[in-house]
């Protein structure tokens, strides 16, 4: 746990101009899919707040509910905050040896050029976060190389058990693998919660080189989820160039929500009717705009099938434009987007 001076100090300054942190959402306050998720614990994914991965390995036992809490259940000046809920605990997670549960965040390799990775000027990078565990002990923090299938890792420690604490930790440059300018995945922040030994049972690898599971994890690492009394929170994550933390960057909603949008855009509750103007087999459409996704072919889905229809389907039609249709199954009014929901997702 950083000292009260040293917090003090990294929230009253800041030394690096425009957007600082390379995280997105990082004050846990943007959740588009839902604002709860229970019975997670069975298969990766996004769930709850935007941008944020939940990603599994083994057979592990837990089970747990995800969920954006506001205010009062986050650090003073923060709105928000992510709640791990442990349901179902997994006390022996050694019984299955790949077992794991992270926090992850997948970072595009466009954002990461000024990390100049893979040269003798490579930039280290300053994680931190407000965590409060269930607990004490060591917790792992890991950055893992994509392209080029390297990983670096280091600990935080945990004081007093379900206790906002605010912590940091530096990974050094590294001057080997470069992350391509592009679209891709280049980088991926994980927060450890619960590892097996086929995670901790190497040589902890506190610097950049070649990613070896063994070598990932703490073998000290703390299981969060040993208890179904247990909760996790974080929020305030900021991934930063330089040696030092510096405060945290505010976005506002509209900011962050745009900004999360790029991955995975989302139209609640919406009907709309095309019609069918005397005749079969002629194709109607709805077209409508939306920010730029990462690629030019981002998956839609619309989450009600379309009434008499004879067939239907998404388009992606160009950067900013989707369309919807329906290919009318006679003469007669389409019901389309009844109470429905319309999704855009281009995650990493």
């Amino acid at each position: 746990m950083v000292s009260k001076a040293r917090k003090a100090a990294a929230q009253a300054s800041s030394n690096i101009a425009g957007r600082k942190n390379l995280l997105y959402n990082g004050s846990m306050a943007t959740t588009q899919r839902a604002t709860s998720s229970s019975g997670l614990g069975t298969t990766s994914g996004y769930y709850v707040q935007d941008r944020w991965r939940i990603q599994l390995g083994g057979s592990n036992t837990v089970r747990f509910t995800m969920s954006l809490e506001g205010a009062s259940e986050s650090p003073d000046g923060f709105q928000a905050s992510m709640k791990l809920d442990c349901t179902t605990a997994d006390t022996m997670p050694g019984d299955s040896t790949s077992d794991y549960v992270i926090i992850e965040q997948k970072l595009e390799g466009l954002d990461l050029q000024p990390l100049k990775k893979g040269t003798s000027d490579a930039e280290p990078l300053t994680a931190s976060f407000w965590i409060k565990s269930p607990k004490t002990g060591v917790h792992t923090v890991s950055l893992y190389d994509t392209t080029n299938t390297r990983s670096i890792s280091t600990t935080y420690t945990i004081a007093s058990a379900d206790t906002w604490e605010f912590h940091t930790v530096t990974f050094a440059g590294d001057t080997t693998g470069t992350i391509p300018n592009d679209n891709t995945e280049g980088l991926t922040l994980w927060f450890w919660l619960m590892a097996s030994t086929d995670y901790t049972s190497g040589t902890f690898n506190t610097s950049w080189a070649s990613h070896v599971a063994a070598n990932a994890c703490n073998s000290s690492q703390v299981n969060v989820f040993d208890s179904t009394d247990n909760n996790f929170y974080i929020t305030g994550c900021q991934l930063e160039i330089g040696n030092s933390p510096t405060s945290f960057e505010l976005e506002t909603l509209q900011e962050s929500l745009f900004r999360c949008q790029r991955y995975h855009y989302r139209i609640n509750n919406i009907t709309g009717y095309l019609y069918a103007l005397n005749e079969a087999n002629n194709y109607r459409r709805i077209t409508f705009t939306h920010p730029p996704m990462r690629t030019n072919a981002p998956t839609g889905a619309i989450s009600n099938t379309i009434s008499s229809a004879a067939s239907q389907g998404f388009q992606y039609a160009q950067e900013k434009t989707s369309t919807v249709y329906g290919n009318p199954s006679g003469a007669n009014t389409l019901t389309l987007f009844s109470s429905s929901t319309v999704t855009l997702t281009d995650e990493l």
